[in-house]
């Protein structure tokens, strides 16, 4: 059908038009693209920094704990706020033009580079185990921003679930700021207390599989392991149950040095100078290694158990519980009440390697 002049110039000026706006749309997409790469890039730099290492900024010798932790409270407050504003403004239409958007990632951001500029304000000398606890959150925090920013641009702008957890995540991750430890002594005894419990799970874990074994029951943890517990070679002997009735002596004694070194702790430890935050940070150091060494002698239990690997393993976790005894008795937090445990615990050690030993040979 042939169109009439006049409605064929319409029917341009209308394409046109559509061109016009596709047009727009396209670059306005584009543009807000950039800006939205722009502040995810710079993030990533700030997590790449945080990841590669220790800043080498000199800290006043006026430094004060308690302004550090008011000024970094107030910087999680606002990053909270922060992110609550850009998902509310891409909550519904229309779109934000790319300068509102320009600004309220700018603020986001200015208010991450805070963040770390705060963070890099703590002293190693305030403790290691307190600087690496906080570091975390901080982490923690700039993953939750980015992560929002990153979904905001991959649901094109548009309001979406996934931006409502993200957003969901941002405010968990500094609503955690009230729980942080704020000093090295509970820094540390939190860290004891995550590896007290890592080890008594593997002792009722193979205190359970011991249970089982004796009624005869198949026991879960075998098939967690890949083993078929119908083979003879993944049952144990009564040789090995003897080991491993032993070992789990061992482990027992392991969870109660830990037990009674964050009993010190809590009633001795102090925080506020720097020789004792020191200890602190060595004490947290050996017991951080337990975690592993326990992994290891548990693997080692099961069968087909090799006695030459239960020794070593059995050694080197009696090595570590010993060297636990001796920085906790040189350091601040023992008293002389605390001599008598201590002496206990290095005896119950060698009393538990030699029931080893004996079962062994």
């Amino acid at each position: 059908m042939l169109l009439l002049p006049a409605t064929r110039a319409r029917k341009y000026q209308q394409l046109a038009h559509e061109a016009d706006e596709t047009s727009m749309a396209e670059m306005l997409q584009c543009n807000m693209d950039n800006v939205f790469d722009t502040v995810l890039g710079n993030l990533q730099l700030i997590l790449d920094e945080l990841h590669g290492g220790e800043t080498r900024r000199q800290i006043g010798e006026h430094f004060k704990l308690e302004d550090f932790w008011i000024k970094i409270g107030q910087v999680f407050k606002s990053i909270s706020k922060e992110a609550t504003k850009l998902s509310v403004l891409f909550s519904k239409p229309p779109v934000p033009t790319v300068e509102e958007c320009q600004s309220m990632l700018n603020s986001l951001e200015m208010n991450a580079v805070a963040l770390i500029s705060v963070f890099y304000g703590l002293p190693k000398n305030r403790g290691i185990v307190l600087r690496k606890s906080t570091k975390q959150a901080v982490v923690n925090i700039v993953e939750a921003v980015q992560l929002l920013v990153s979904k905001i641009k991959t649901n094109q702008y548009q309001s979406s679930e996934s931006q409502l957890q993200s957003t969901g995540s941002v405010w968990e991750v500094c609503d955690l700021f009230d729980s942080l430890p704020k000093n090295n002594k509970t820094a540390v005894l939190i860290k004891i207390n995550q590896v007290k419990d890592l080890v008594k799970d593997a002792v009722l874990e193979l205190e359970e599989a011991v249970v089982s074994d004796s009624q005869g029951d198949d026991w879960q943890g075998f098939e967690d392991l890949g083993l078929d517990n119908s083979n003879e070679n993944y049952t144990w002997s009564e040789k090995d149950k003897d080991v491993l009735l032993s070992c789990i002596g061992l482990l027992k004694v392991t969870r109660t040095c830990l037990k009674k070194v964050t009993l010190a702790l809590k009633e001795n430890a102090q925080w506020e100078e720097e020789h004792h935050v020191a200890q602190l940070d060595d004490i947290a150091d050996i017991c951080l290694t337990v975690s592993p060494a326990v992994d290891e002698l548990a693997e080692s239990l099961y069968p087909p158990m090799k006695y030459e690997n239960v020794t070593i393993r059995t050694d080197h976790l009696a090595g570590i519980s010993r060297n636990l005894l001796d920085r906790t008795k040189s350091s601040h937090i023992c008293t002389e009440g605390d001599m008598s445990w201590i002496e206990f615990l290095y005896k119950a050690i060698d009393h538990n390697l030699e029931k080893i030993s004996g079962c062994i040979i």
